[in-house]
């Protein structure tokens, strides 16, 4: 379950006492499964990001081109080069209602059209992006130069770039600016990583350097370059998209997203909360147990950090099974074929257009060893109660 986004208002728990809270009871339980890696490290070395469910609706064929864009996003998917699962539905023989609700929600009537859902593992059905099956679209939807620079921040090492989503408003973007760097450059130089012990659970992989270090990526809510990206945030809550306020998303990980602190709560005691959550030791080593929502990227995490033959790195969520190698589907009309099988002491603040360069786990634990786990999926749900949303 995922706790909903830290705002101002009512909460009878902030984002620091829950998590503090949390930590003590599952630091309370079995010793022997506890882990001290930080979660921003377990997450990047081990959480495979989420599969996206694209559907297209198509009238009785497609084009060449379309077959051919539809095929080369099969075989990037099927190399885990793109974190998407296309399905095809052809709208005169829709059999499923969940597609037709789909593709009424959309309010769509030309075809084919592509539509982009969030991984089943959220249970979120609403569609949150649609556009026609055209390349530039398609292209916009899984690349650009903010999930660029995302991509090169986390692989080099970082513990989170926290996004700022500004709300157009100088003032108030400027004041939420103000104070998440004040506070990053505060809890950077003062939050301590975990010690890692000579247990088993707590190798780490050979990549970046371990460490704490946070950055800001400033976007800006009328980029036009970026409205895919913005799309995927803003619809991580039904009511996020009516709220003309700045939101800030940490971003960690294989590019996990937090849900956002919103307004005024962005403030001291939240950005800390959630610093420390990132960088403190991933008690609970189960992803869909853990806060936030994989956003959509066209990378090869395990490739670029030069883990491709690591059979470590090789858990998807614990064997959760949502994460399962993408099915490919046979595309209607004419010749084309299936596809086959370190520095503390400075924040750096981006804006939207930064450089453009470039899972079996632990099976057949004791019981006694889910404990933590199980304690952890209670706690998880009782503080998403708790953290209710402002009045």
């Amino acid at each position: 379950m995922q706790p909903t986004s830290t705002r101002a208002g009512q909460h009878l728990l902030t984002v620091s006492q829950a998590l503090t809270f949390a930590f003590a009871i599952l630091g309370s339980t079995d010793p022997v499964a506890a882990c001290n890696v930080p979660v921003f490290r377990y997450a990047l070395e081990h959480w495979h990001p989420d599969n996206y469910r694209a559907v297209v609706f198509y009238q009785e064929s497609l084009s060449e081109s379309q077959q051919q864009l539809l095929a080369d996003m099969q075989q990037q998917a099927a190399a885990y080069r793109m974190n998407l699962s296309l399905r095809l539905v052809d709208v005169a023989a829709i059999e499923q209602p969940t597609d037709k609700e789909l593709l009424a929600a959309t309010g769509a009537t030309e075809f084919p059209l592509m539509v982009l859902q969030f991984p089943e593992a959220l249970g979120i059905e609403r569609p949150i992006w649609h556009g026609n099956l055209e390349e530039e679209p398609l292209r916009i939807l899984v690349h650009s130069d903010v999930r660029r620079e995302l991509l090169e921040r986390l692989t080099d090492g970082q513990t989170a770039v926290w996004v700022l989503l500004e709300s157009g408003d100088a003032a108030q973007d400027e004041a939420a600016l103000t104070t998440l760097t004040d506070e990053l450059l505060a809890t950077q130089a003062t939050l301590e990583l975990p010690e890692l012990t000579d247990s088993p659970e707590d190798a780490l992989l050979d990549g970046p350097n371990l460490r704490i270090e946070f950055s800001i990526l400033r976007l800006r809510r009328d980029d036009p370059a970026e409205q895919a990206l913005i799309s995927l945030l803003l619809a991580a809550e039904e009511d996020l998209v009516d709220l003309n306020e700045p939101m800030v998303f940490p971003v960690f990980g294989r590019g996990r997203a937090m849900l956002p602190l919103v307004g005024p709560g962005i403030s001291a005691s939240n950005i800390k909360g959630s610093a420390a959550f990132l960088a403190g030791a991933c008690s609970c080593q189960v992803k869909e147990l853990n806060p936030g929502f994989d956003l959509l990227f066209d990378a090869d995490w395990q490739d670029i950090l030069g883990w491709a033959d690591s059979p470590e790195v090789a858990m998807a969520n614990q064997g959760l099974g949502k994460n399962s190698k993408p099915v490919l589907v046979s595309i209607p009309s004419g010749s084309a074929e299936a596809v086959s099988d370190e520095s503390a002491e400075s924040v750096p603040t981006e804006t939207t257009t930064p450089s453009s360069a470039p899972e079996a786990a632990e099976a057949n634990k004791k019981p006694s060893q889910l404990l933590p786990l199980l304690i952890g999926l209670l706690l998880m749900g009782g503080i998403a109660i708790l953290m209710m949303r402002r009045a």
